[in-house]
């Protein structure tokens, strides 16, 4: 864990300490555990008004606000502008692909690349002795990183067409979804 200190003045609260150090962190005054929603007046007093506020944070590598968590070393890879600091990762994460169809983080999980404006996971379907076969780009449980594919059918297109999971003969419109597992 790395520690970090700041100064405490009248208008640094615990709370703000919590937030800088991404809200993982223990805030300690003067080595007394400080809850984190301390009111300012409380932590002055407790620490004198200008009092050493210590706070230690765990070791994140990854996204902690996102629907997946994203590897830093994967977004620091992908934008070299990121910053290494907890604000800047999760912004990176949460903010729109050259693509501009998806978020970085749909990005991470589909294999493709956020800076590449052509990048697309993509779907293909292929009849083989009468079945169709679907097969998608990237299919990245080839390389040992394991995602979760969906392939979804639909008879029609027709309002959306509905869409099912397992498909069956009567599908004839296919989309493929892919997760973390």
């Amino acid at each position: 864990m790395a520690a970090l200190v700041a100064l405490l003045s009248a208008s640094v609260s615990a709370t703000t300490l919590a937030r800088q150090s991404g809200a993982f962190g223990i805030v300690t005054c003067d080595s007394i555990p400080v809850p984190p929603v301390t009111p300012t007046g409380i932590l002055a007093r407790q620490c004198g008004a200008f009092g050493i506020v210590t706070y230690d944070l765990p070791s994140v590598t990854e996204t902690q606000t996102t629907p997946v968590p994203v590897p830093y070393a994967w977004l620091t890879a992908n934008d070299p502008d990121v910053v290494d600091e907890y604000e800047s990762y999760e912004a990176a994460a949460k903010a729109t692909a050259a693509n501009g169809r998806n978020k970085v983080w749909e990005c991470f999980v589909a294999g493709i690349s956020p800076t590449n404006e052509t990048a697309r996971f993509t779907a293909k379907i292929e009849m083989l002795n009468g079945a169709p076969i679907v097969t998608w780009d990237p299919n990245l449980n080839t390389n040992g990183v394991v995602r979760t594919y969906k392939v979804y059918g639909s008879e029609t297109l027709e309002n959306g067409g509905e869409w099912q999971y397992p498909t069956n003969s009567l599908h004839r419109f296919f989309k493929v979804t892919v997760e973390m597992p």
